[in-house]
């Protein structure tokens, strides 16, 4: 009789925890949604309601850091990135990208500099972190690292080659 209660606990939760998945991945559509018809604000929302279910979702994480960089919230795009970065999801990528194009934005570029390094230590093959890690180099007229950079960009073959 015990076996039966307990597995029939087991599947209650299991199938909250699937039902509660669902509602957090419906709510970050919605704010995508929101996101891409430049309804920040209610994006904002939506991302915020799926972290209220689930605080350790990285898709909510990502697409909030996202939604704030894009309003140039700096600080909080910084805070929800790192989130994201450091539960080493599938977001991670995108998180670098736009972590470091915040530090960069607020005056930071040497953490900047090392967030896309730190970034293509785990993604060395990533487009988005070489380009932007040679682009500022560039900018910032870093020409060590901008060479090392363009070497190897070129020997990735890639078309984004830095445009200098």
């Amino acid at each position: 009789m015990r076996q039966i209660i307990t597995l029939a606990l087991c599947l209650f939760f299991a199938s909250n925890l699937f039902g509660q998945d669902d509602k957090v991945k419906e709510l970050v559509t919605q704010g995508i949604e929101f996101h891409d018809q430049g309804m920040y604000n209610e994006a904002i929302a939506k991302y915020k309601d799926a972290l209220e279910i689930d605080k350790n979702s990285t898709f909510a994480n990502y697409e909030l850091s996202y939604t704030y960089f894009v309003t140039k919230q700096y600080d909080e795009a910084i805070k929800y990135s790192t989130i994201a970065i450091k539960q080493n999801s599938n977001h991670q990528h995108e998180c670098y990208v736009v972590l470091g194009s915040c530090l960069d934005l607020i005056g930071k570029p040497s953490k900047a500099i090392k967030t896309y390094e730190e970034g293509l230590s785990k993604f060395p093959n990533s487009n988005l972190l070489n380009y932007n890690l040679a682009l500022h180099a560039t900018i910032k007229r870093i020409s060590i690292k901008q060479k090392r950079l363009q070497l190897r960009l070129l020997r990735q073959n890639l078309h984004m080659a830095v445009a200098t």
